[in-house]
């Protein structure tokens, strides 16, 4: 399962759009969704590894255009959950943690 969500200190409440930066470029989409961010990253010239959750900035802006919180990594707005019946692994916030089923 994997699903995109803001960082704690971004209020859902205060998102309007949301700045992708990657190196010096940028992109803007305005859904707060899966689908809305992989299209904005297909804009981007170039290969993505792992690293990508790292280098890959996003910054939350209200209807202003002013920043909620700062950018941050792709990986601290994404959620993604894997396993199987006696394990699960959670990655949210950018921190990998491990499960126990029992």
């Amino acid at each position: 399962v994997l699903s995109f969500a803001p960082p704690d200190d971004a209020s859902v409440e205060n998102l309007h759009d949301f700045v992708v930066q990657k190196g010096e470029a940028r992109e803007v989409f305005e859904v707060m969704n899966l689908d809305a961010l992989r299209e904005t990253l297909r804009r981007f010239p170039g290969k993505f590894g792992v690293s990508s959750l790292s280098d890959i900035k996003i910054l939350a802006r209200d209807s202003n255009g002013d920043a909620v919180s700062m950018a941050k990594p792709l990986k601290h707005w994404l959620i993604f959950e894997a396993g199987d019946a006696s394990k699960r692994y959670l990655l949210t916030l950018g921190k990998w943690y491990s499960l126990a089923e029992k």
